[in-house]
């Protein structure tokens, strides 16, 4: 499923159109894992198979991955996509798990993909809506009525505070989900990008960017925490509550 998610032309073509240094080309390479654990019906922690998709360049050198190593510019990798595109065609046809599908019918493969999500710990999408007493849980209530007055901000800093929210909701949006639920992901995104609007409005009621984008960065700090996204949310979060004179 994650050499199919390569091939689409969405992925491997952004892939093969420039060189990318090695750290990016590697997050790419991640971002398709994800969608194609997602695909399964599951998500998963990435970090634990960084290893895993380095092992796989010397693989994916067959399907037309080209790497150059320069001691002063780097490393930097691309796929040949004409070769790319005939090889991964003849991978798909002759592939182990095609026959087994075949041979076996496509419950074969359900199971297998079942018990691999077990025994690596995958967490089932959820399909039913998240229970955001989950959230509030996590962030608590927002300070009332201390946090309702009227506030203003100078727009070099409104634009420094909304240039990260924006950061960090695009990150937010394009994962597939939050914390296994899609409605949580693009309740947080439109909180953040409400939050931004306020900044960038320049007076408003502090409590609405409590209930908007305070209460979105600490949950994502909390849930998030060893992640890099964790961290962008824990400092700005931090930020505006130095900014603004708000409880930590």
């Amino acid at each position: 499923v994650f050499y199919r998610k390569v091939y689409e032309e969405e992925n491997l073509v952004p892939l093969s159109e420039n060189w990318l240094d090695s750290d990016s080309f590697t997050s790419e390479m991640q971002r398709i894992f994800v969608d194609a654990i997602f695909e399964l019906g599951y998500t998963c922690d990435t970090e634990k198979y960084v290893e895993l998709l380095w092992g796989w360049r010397t693989h994916f050198r067959n399907f037309g991955l080209q790497i150059s190593q320069n001691e002063y510019f780097g490393n930097h990798e691309k796929f040949v996509l004409s070769i790319a595109l005939t090889k991964f065609e003849s991978f798909f046809i002759h592939s182990k798990v095609a026959d087994a599908i075949e041979n076996f019918g496509p419950g074969a493969f359900e199971r297998a993909v079942s018990r691999i999500a077990v025994e690596e710990g995958w967490r089932p999408v959820r399909a039913q809506a998240f229970d955001f007493r989950e959230f509030d849980a996590d962030i608590g209530s927002p300070s009332i009525p201390a946090s309702n007055r009227i506030v203003r901000i100078d727009h070099n800093k409104a634009t420094e505070f909304t240039k990260s929210a924006d950061q960090i909701a695009s990150q937010i949006a394009q994962r597939n989900e939050v914390s296994g639920s899609v409605e949580l992901r693009d309740y947080l995104v439109g909180c953040i990008r409400a939050g931004s609007e306020l900044l960038n409005a320049g007076c408003f009621k502090l409590y609405t960017l409590e209930v908007t984008l305070l209460q979105s960065l600490r949950f994502l700090a909390s849930r998030y925490e060893k992640e890099t996204i964790g961290g962008l949310a824990a400092a700005l979060a931090t930020s505006l509550v130095q900014h603004f004179g708000l409880p930590g």
